[in-house]
């Protein structure tokens, strides 16, 4: 009983996780985008990091194992990023890409 219980309390977590995944990743997306064509402002990668450590929070979880952990160092690396001052690194960039293609084949799954 008590497991059929932790099931459904965790399978309503991981659908509304996915939920929330289509729009985080529409919102990384265009802060990539908006850091390609202009130079990446301090409140960009601020804004992704913020976005990587909410998708990190949930995702290992849920079961996305891969998305979590990407995220999760998308997140100490923009934070670290902000503490040093130092222009968007290429690894940021790389793990932004990861998030966001991990992101595309999760909700393409799940919508299948």
């Amino acid at each position: 009983m008590m497991d059929a219980i932790l099931s459904e309390g965790l399978a309503r977590v991981r659908r509304r996780f996915v939920e929330e995944l289509g729009p985080r990743r529409d919102r990384l997306v265009m802060l990539r985008e908006e850091g390609e064509q202009t130079k990446w402002a301090q409140e960009q990668v601020t804004s992704i990091g913020r976005i990587a450590h909410k998708i990190a929070g949930t995702a290992a979880t849920v079961g996305f194992e891969k998305l979590g952990a990407i995220a999760a160092e998308l997140d100490d690396l923009t934070t670290r990023e902000m503490t040093d001052g130092d222009m968007l690194s290429i690894e940021i960039v790389r793990r932004l890409e990861n998030v966001i293609a991990l992101s595309d084949h999760i909700l393409a799954e799940q919508n299948s």
